[in-house]
């Protein structure tokens, strides 16, 4: 080891003397075309998928009524509940806003307890109850687009997420009865959950 001491120091002298720095390079003409190469193969990817979903949708249609076999129906995932989960609750809004954001995380399940996707409408119900004034209530739906645009999935799992302004800031601090209706487009049934959910403070 002590062989090896003497010819790094001199190395780390020179480098020292010589001014060596990191040489930090300019974007060039080819950097740009790389960017634009990526951003169109992302946007063809993505028609393509939408394509083939068209596809899967056209073909479904031209599968006559009662075609499926009892093996395929039976495999078929269908909604049996909805739960809230992840952090669902009341978070503080950016200073100066006076109210706060609801966040609330939906989570279907199948029968077997795993997340599906779900294709309906949700109803999303706030009931607060402020001392000394009548309870407050906030409602909010969201549509079948709108419900397959919060799709969500990362470190707290697959879920689906929608975030709704409140603006009391009362009501904030309150919290209240959180509660989500669900209707299946596919079933035709109403699922239901509906939780308490704790105050919380000014910004």
């Amino acid at each position: 080891m002590k062989l090896l001491a003497f010819p790094i120091v001199l190395l780390a002298t020179q480098l020292a003397l010589t001014g060596c720095s990191a040489k930090i390079l300019s974007p060039t003409l080819g950097d740009e075309y790389r960017r634009e190469i990526a951003d169109l193969t992302a946007r063809l990817d993505k028609t393509s998928l939408e394509l083939e979903e068209l596809k899967s949708k056209l073909g479904r249609e031209q599968v006559p009524p009662g075609q499926l076999s009892a093996e395929a129906l039976a495999a078929m995932p269908l909604l049996a509940g909805v739960t809230l989960g992840g952090t669902t609750g009341l978070w503080p809004a950016t200073a100066g806003d006076g109210g706060c954001l609801l966040r609330v995380y939906v989570m279907p399940e199948d029968g077997r307890g795993r997340f599906t996707q779900i294709v309906g409408s949700i109803d999303v119900s706030l009931v607060t109850a402020v001392e000394g004034c009548e309870a407050q209530s906030l409602c909010r739906s969201f549509g079948p687009g709108e419900i397959r645009d919060a799709w969500r999935s990362g470190f707290m799992g697959t879920h689906y997420t929608f975030e709704i302004p409140v603006p009391s800031p009362d009501a904030c601090e309150a919290g209240g009865a959180l509660r989500v209706s669900f209707q299946d487009a596919i079933s035709g049934r109403t699922f239901e959950h509906e939780i308490a959910i704790p105050g919380v403070g000014r910004p």
